[in-house]
């Protein structure tokens, strides 16, 4: 568990970008197969982007001001709760692959938020 302490902003931004790239590549299928419209899945996928980068540029610092990451922290949090919000929303009209997905994306972003507040004085600085 120790290494993955060091390597968690690496994680989380590499695995946001990963999925925002396939995400944004093959969203206009994505939307089909998971029952959500594509300007949804465009979202998704640009959020996962925006903050996978934004993960990566705290995951080269040496020293990270504790607002940047309690910045990250909060969004990882809070974008495991919009997946929530989103699966009662969209439970009608969705396939049990798109609730599925969203479940699992907001259970792992929560998850790496709820482990980066965890180990936040560690993350300030390595």
């Amino acid at each position: 568990m120790t290494d993955l302490k060091h390597k968690i902003l690496w994680v989380d931004g590499c695995g946001g970008v990963a999925a925002g790239l396939l995400t944004v590549l093959i969203g206009k299928w994505l939307s089909g197969f998971y029952g959500f419209n594509y300007s949804f899945m465009l979202m998704i996928g640009i959020a996962n982007l925006s903050y996978g980068c934004f993960s990566l540029t705290l995951a080269r610092l040496q020293s990270r001001p504790p607002i940047l990451l309690h910045v990250l922290i909060v969004a990882n949090v809070i974008w495991g709760l919009l997946c929530l919000r989103w699966i009662m929303v969209l439970h009608d009209s969705a396939s049990l692959f798109g609730i599925a997905h969203l479940a699992i994306e907001g259970a792992y972003v929560a998850s790496l938020g709820c482990l980066e507040w965890r180990w936040r004085h560690t993350l300030y600085s390595q």
